[in-house]
Formats: structure tokens, C-alpha cells, sequence
């Protein structure tokens, strides 16, 4: 709901970006026209625009996590596989 906002705005216009799907921003975004920068991945961050699907509830704040460069690559990546995987390493 967040990206159909946004794209109205015409933020994505310009900046990779993903969404629930391509045709959810086309069908009811209006003046939506970035389609071209579209990516059908769970998260993407482009210009300092983070955008995220319904289903990426782990992979939206670690795109955070490294756009506010919170942690260093290693501990993000730690802390990713923890919440999505239960999977910890030293």
C-alpha cells in the first residue's frame, strides 16, 4: 500500500523498485510510470528509495540496516540469516 503511495508521488519513477507486483503499481498507482525500473525481488534499495513486497518482512529492514550503514556487512548478515533462517554464526 506504502508503494502505491510513492508511485502516485512519482518517486519510483526514476529508482529501482519492487513492489506486491508490477501490475498491482500499473492498475492502481495513477501517473505510475516506472515500470521500466521495476525488479520483482523482495527488496530494493536505489537512490535512498527502500521499497519492499508484503512477504519481505526481514529483507525491508536489513535494507535499512545498510542504507543507514548501522552495522558493518558481516553483523547484517548475521543478524538476516538469525531472523530468517534461526541460523547463528560466529
Amino acid at each position: 500500500m506504502i508503494n502505491k503511495r510513492v508511485a502516485r508521488k512519482g518517486f519510483l519513477d526514476h529508482s529501482e523498485h519492487t513492489s506486491n507486483a508490477l501490475f498491482y503499481l500499473q492498475n492502481f498507482a495513477v501517473n505510475y510510470s516506472g515500470s521500466n525500473n521495476y525488479k520483482d525481488e523482495l527488496a530494493v534499495t536505489d537512490n535512498n528509495i527502500i521499497t519492499a513486497n508484503g512477504i519481505a518482512p526481514i529483507e525491508f529492514p536489513r535494507e535499512i540496516f545498510k542504507t543507514l550503514k548501522l552495522y558493518d556487512k558481516i553483523e547484517i548478515e548475521k543478524w538476516f540469516q538469525l531472523f530468517k533462517h534461526g541460523i547463528w554464526t560466529e
